[in-house]
């Protein structure tokens, strides 16, 4: 045995009782959204991310009980410093959530509005944002992560709800081919099957006429 000991700290937390995610056949399922985290910021790149979190509902029709309950993330940007509309996948990841109404809502809004000044503003609309695609469901194509020395299942793409009929039936696609996810240059379409909210009024909130 060691005569070296470094002290450290054993603080447990239920919190940190976090579920890991499963391991899954590659290919496309039908997942429900549980909602989405507080904004992260990468201290050393600068990036700030939210991550979408959810859960498998219906396996493809290869392995269709394949990781039922099972829960995915998705590791979402909103800011990439030095890019322009970096936060794309921000909208993607709505849009396909059948909530192409939250994203007409920000884009009608003041400029004002549409600042993230602050961590607590932000992570108050994206608290707000999480209670609204709580439930809605999509099609994730799930994918290894590669390169880990124990792979595990990630979600690469989502698509609309209303294409699992079709990409259910698909066999694995290798990475980087299959549907074309989103365009950032692509007019986004309301998916949320009602009417768009109208425009967010100045200095109001954005959430009031959802």
């Amino acid at each position: 045995m060691s005569t070296e000991w470094t002290p450290f700290r054993l603080d447990l937390a239920v919190s940190d009782a976090r579920e890991a995610a499963p391991r899954v056949p590659e290919g496309f399922y039908l997942v429900e959204c549980q909602g989405c985290d507080n904004a992260t910021r990468n201290k050393d790149t600068g990036t700030v991310a939210t991550r979408f979190n959810y859960r498998i509902v219906q396996g493809p029709d290869a392995y269709p009980n394949a990781g039922l309950g099972g829960r995915l993330r998705k590791s979402t940007n909103l800011y990439v410093p030095g890019r322009d509309r970096s936060h794309w996948p921000f909208t993607l990841a709505l849009t396909n959530l059948g909530r192409a109404d939250i994203v007409t809502m920000f884009e009608n809004a003041s400029e004002a509005q549409q600042m993230m000044n602050t961590e607590a503003g932000t992570n108050n609309v994206l608290a707000n944002v999480s209670a609204q695609v709580k439930g809605r469901r999509c099609v994730a194509q799930v994918a290894d992560l590669r390169g880990a020395a124990n792979p595990v299942s990630v979600i690469e793409n989502t698509f609309p709800e209303e294409r699992w009929v079709e990409l259910k039936k698909s066999g694995v696609y290798p990475t980087g081919n299959g549907p074309v996810a989103y365009s950032p240059n692509q007019p986004t379409a309301n998916v949320a099957g009602g009417q768009q909210s109208a425009p967010a009024q100045q200095g109001g909130s954005l959430f009031d006429d959802i």
